[in-house]
Order: C-alpha cells, then structure tokens, then sequence
C-alpha cells in the first residue's frame, strides 16, 4: 500500500516539476527584458538611429523631417522589396544625405519590421532607436518593439506621426502579434523564416499557427 501511495507521490510530483520547468522556459525570456532594457538605456541614455516603419507617403516625408533635426544620426527604413520604390522617391526628395539612408527590405508585416531589423542594429552596435510611426498604429508597433528588441537588449524611444484615423487599431491585432513576437523569441520562427524554408509548409492542417504567422499588417 505504502509503495503504490509513492508511485503515485512521485508521478504527481513529476508532472508538476515538468509543468513548472515548462512554464519556466516560457516566461524566462520575457522576464529579463526589463533588465536587459535598463542596461541598454544606461549604455546608450541618447538614440543612436532612427528607424522609421514603412507606411503612406505622410509618415514618411514626417519622418524625413523629423530626421533634420538629427543630422548626425543614421535613418533606416523597414518595409518590403514591393514598397521600396514608394519609399526611396518620397526620399529622394528630402534632405537627407544618401550616407546616412539605410533600407532593410525583408519586412512583410508590423512583426517582421522589427525581427528582420533585430540583425542590422547589432551588426551596427546601435541598442536605442527613435521609432517612427503613425499615432494609430505606435500602442502595436511598441508592444511588438519591447518583445522583439527588447529581447535583443534593444530599446526605443517612440515619434508618433499624427494622422487621420481617429481609433487605435483593434486588440485584436495587438494580441495577435503579441502572440507572433512571443513566438518569435521562443524558437525564431516569424513569416520570413517559413517562406524561406526549401519546401512547402503544412499550414492548413495548423489553423491557429496560420493565423498567427500570415502576414497581416
């Protein structure tokens, strides 16, 4: 009687310390970005580049401007290959000095705006960025930045762009790629990372996994 009551003690045992140690492994990494931020506001308390999300011809000529009054600071645009001519001819017309323009054109959605960029702030040492978007769009765009960036000891300083649209964008979206960025520093797996693989991926048998890696802005 005794022995089967220490089966069962050590199986339930198990399965909580299996629990805990998953939990664990889940809520890790979130965890440490506020500390990881902290040390990248105390290296760095100034931004050290601009990065402006890709979006309508407004935010980009705002974010040109905004840009002059940084003259000594390097301004990179996240979007994709399809918008880079938008993009390069509404800069063109700015003043600011091809040196210091940068494009990073892997983006395909919000959440890839920020994971693609991950690699060409660190290559270039830079761990605080002023971050350029639309006022609609900046309450998503910050959530996903202390996720992805965060995680990457990375931090921002956010510019919002004034536009027309009267509501923030729905919860919806926000949880969604709150979900995406979660994934993300979990097992590096965003919408780039499936379209590059050399074979097709399953997706419809994977609902739930589809509807968090499609890339929606």
């Amino acid at each position: 009687m005794r022995k089967i009551k220490n089966n069962y003690l050590w199986k339930t045992n198990w399965k909580k310390l299996l629990i805990i140690l998953i939990t664990t492994s889940l809520v890790m990494p979130i965890m440490f970005i506020p500390l990881r931020g902290s040390f990248a506001l105390r290296k760095n308390p100034q931004p050290q580049g601009i990065l402006v999300l890709s979006g309508n011809q407004q935010r980009i000529e705002q974010a040109a401007r905004f840009s002059e009054s940084y003259p000594h600071l390097d301004f990179w645009v996240s979007c994709s290959r399809r918008e880079f001519n938008f993009i390069s001819g509404i800069l063109a017309k700015e003043s600011i000095s091809p040196s210091r323009l940068h494009y990073d054109l892997c983006a395909t959605d919000t959440v890839t705006n920020f994971t693609c960029m991950v690699s060409r702030l660190k290559e270039n040492k830079i761990n605080h960025v002023y971050l350029i978007t639309s006022d609609y769009h900046m309450r998503r765009a910050r959530t996903i930045a202390f996720l992805v960036f965060g995680s990457q000891g990375i931090v921002i300083t956010p510019v919002s762009i004034p536009s027309d649209k009267q509501q923030q964008e729905s919860w919806w979206k926000l949880g969604r790629d709150l979900l995406r960025s979660w994934l993300w520093i979990l097992s590096g797996i965003d919408r780039i990372t499936i379209d590059s693989l050399p074979f097709p991926f399953p997706l419809s048998p994977f609902p739930f996994l589809f509807m968090l890696i499609q890339p929606i802005n």
